[in-house]
């Protein structure tokens, strides 16, 4: 019966402190938050142009503002590779470093937010299990010392070492795919972003003017003395 209620005042101790982190979390990342923001500006024959967001929604009401038909294809290139969306560096971020990092640096707010809520509840798992360890060490192992006992880091009937090592693999488990996710989402965010990017510039996938066509005249000659002519025209 103790050691049944010094476990359930344990668990009540040790959850209030763990189940804060994640609000710390997103305290402290309120501020970077609110700066995921990927913003372009180019200054264009004097024309100032400005277009982005914090997300493909955004970005498609800030081009919809500008007739990029009107530019030269060497202005909008220089458009396009200013605000294209890189992706090699945000994933690099999202794998070592978490947090919506990755996201943040391509300016999806979307993605910034699931990275801090999703890494929050992992380490706070996690911190969780450890902390269990640690009070199982230091009361139930010293309250067994006490009376002559020995402290078992794997003793199966301790319920403590139970619940610690189910936060602990539960927290991994969830840090792990939440990594998984935070790569694929600057990759999907890339791909929709530069491809709007680009259909609003004129810009091909392999940056060349689309907004361009040729006019090609093939001779058809048939037995009529005039002669006639047939036009493809591509864009």
């Amino acid at each position: 019966m103790k050691k049944l209620t010094l476990t359930i005042v344990l668990l009540l101790v040790v959850t209030s402190l763990f189940s804060a982190l994640p609000i710390l979390d997103f305290v402290l990342a309120g501020v970077d938050i609110a700066t995921t923001r990927k913003i372009t500006k180019a200054d264009i024959d004097g024309q100032e142009i400005k277009f982005g967001g914090t997300s493909i929604k955004q970005l498609k009401k800030s081009l919809n503002n500008y007739d990029f038909s009107t530019l030269d294809f060497e202005d909008r290139l220089y458009l396009y590779g200013k605000g294209e969306v890189p992706l090699t560096i945000p994933i690099v971020k999202s794998i070592f470093l978490g947090m919506g990092s990755g996201s943040k640096s391509q300016g999806d707010l979307g993605g910034k937010l699931f990275g801090v809520a999703a890494d929050s509840v992992s380490y706070g798992l996690i911190t969780a299990g450890i902390t269990f360890y640690i009070i199982d060490m230091l009361f139930v192992g010293s309250l067994s010392s006490a009376f002559g006992g020995e402290w078992n880091p794997n003793d199966p009937d301790s319920e403590l070492q139970s619940y610690a090592r189910g936060f602990l693999y539960g927290g991994l488990a969830a840090l792990g795919a939440s990594r998984i996710v935070q790569i694929i989402l600057p990759i999907s965010y890339a791909a929709k972003y530069n491809k709007t990017l680009r259909n609003s510039l004129g810009v091909t996938k392999d940056k060349q003017d689309a907004f361009s066509f040729n006019v090609g005249f093939v001779p058809n000659v048939n037995f009529d003395p005039a002669l006639q002519l047939s036009a493809k025209i591509s864009f």
